[in-house]
């Protein structure tokens, strides 16, 4: 009877402070390693934790509405994307994955606009092209990522892959891309926040400042840009290089908005 009532008030005292776990989680303020952001006390109070090095509140993002979220990844802002790559539950992983196929139909079919005679092969074609240059060009980071990490071959796809899908995020300005004849400066603008987006998650992963990883984006971008105005010159940006008209079609498009 003794053993039953202190089983039972061990469960409860159990009960009374759940911590929540997970693996590789870390401080959004310094990046250091945590082993949970909050306590959840009788099943509904939640208390945030702070970091044992910076003394901050570990992730602020836990208690913050999506939209806020999406505000701090348009202004750049480090802190929220190791929330969204290292704290986050994992089944917001589905969404990305939602968000990725959604922008690579909306830029199929954006691409389709640059062909001479457009059609329902030419939309898959231009689907198959994008998947083919996607993986190239995560390769040309997932490669020196696993060698400067000396981590797994799988766990840099998983990282390099995520920061990948989050940087999706910045393609859903190619939906404006659709209210604009002219439309150059709209599709440059919303590339470049989804270039944008991902250097800053794989600034995070790399654990180097933003500066150092433009830098490095810079460089693998322009090589990616090359090589791919070689192979795949039916993409809006390389067929304009190719044709040397980008500066003249760019100026004309931003004077008739």
């Amino acid at each position: 009877m003794n053993n039953t009532s202190n089983t039972s008030i061990k469960s409860e005292n159990k009960n009374e402070s759940i911590i929540d776990k997970k693996d590789s989680m870390k401080c959004i303020e310094c990046g250091c390693d945590i082993d949970n952001t909050y306590e959840i006390f009788c099943g509904q109070f939640i208390r945030l934790l702070r970091c044992p090095k910076c003394g901050k509140v570990a992730d602020k993002y836990i208690e913050y509405d999506n939209v806020l979220v999406f505000l701090d990844m348009l202004l750049q802002k480090r802190p929220v994307y190791r929330h969204l790559l290292f704290n986050h539950d994992e089944s917001i992983n589905g969404f990305f994955i939602k968000l990725f196929f959604g922008s690579l139909l909306l830029e199929s079919y954006i691409r389709q606009m640059t062909t001479s005679t457009p059609s329902i092969y030419s939309f898959i074609w231009n689907g198959i092209q994008i998947v083919i240059e996607d993986i190239f060009f995560l390769a040309m980071f997932i490669i020196p990522f696993s060698f400067y990490k000396r981590i797994s071959f799988k766990d840099s796809c998983n990282l390099v892959a995520q920061s990948y899908l989050i940087g999706s995020l910045g393609k859903v300005f190619l939906c404006l891309v659709l209210m604009w004849t002219n439309s150059l400066p709209i599709y440059l603008f919303s590339i470049t926040m989804a270039n944008l987006t991902f250097i800053a998650c794989m600034s995070v992963v790399f654990e180097i400042s933003t500066w150092k990883m433009l830098i490095i984006g810079f460089v693998i971008g322009t090589i990616y840009t090359i090589i791919t105005s070689q192979f795949f010159p039916l993409t809006p940006l390389t067929y304009y290089i190719k044709n040397k008209r980008l500066l003249d079609l760019l100026i004309g498009d931003l004077y008739t908005f």
